[in-house]
């Protein structure tokens, strides 16, 4: 089988635009990754690839062109991002939780404070009325009057 130079250059010609997107979607990638957080951030990808000209779409087609290797590359593409969505949605849920929890306790503390000050206040009333009884039965015993 002979290959003609068209049909190289044809091949040549369908590497490039692959490897040109390709680097258009790493840079799309490092744009959108948010390396503090370890998050990807959807949306950013998206628009860094429309401002590139690009779709998931078209992303798909271009590496599509280069045979099985291209799909392969595609599809870990497109699976890493969506774990990496998952782990975000998962993140973002734990801390979601977190803020429950933490509202929970501040609101738990609250009504702790509020409940411990009022028995204390019950307590103080009840011994102040008992101290006082004390002191108008010392008082009775001394003058010699009755309780009338």
């Amino acid at each position: 089988m002979k290959i003609n130079n068209s049909d190289m250059s044809a091949a040549r010609d369908t590497l490039r635009s692959v490897q040109e997107d390709a680097e258009k979607v790493e840079k799309a990638l490092s744009r959108a990754f948010n390396t503090k957080l370890n998050t990807l951030n959807i949306a950013t990808f998206n628009r860094e690839l429309s401002s590139a000209n690009l779709s998931i779409d078209k992303v798909q087609q271009s590496f599509s062109r280069i045979g099985v290797t291209g799909q392969a590359a595609f599809n870990n593409l497109a699976t890493d991002i969506l774990n990496t969505n998952v782990q975000l949605r998962q993140s973002s849920k734990l801390l979601d939780d977190m803020a429950v929890s933490m509202g929970n306790t501040i609101k738990w503390g609250i009504t702790s404070s509020i409940f411990n000050t009022m028995t204390s206040s019950i307590q103080k009333a009840y011994y102040y009325a008992k101290d006082l009884d004390r002191s108008l039965t010392d008082i009775r015993i001394v003058t010699g009057d009755s309780a009338n």
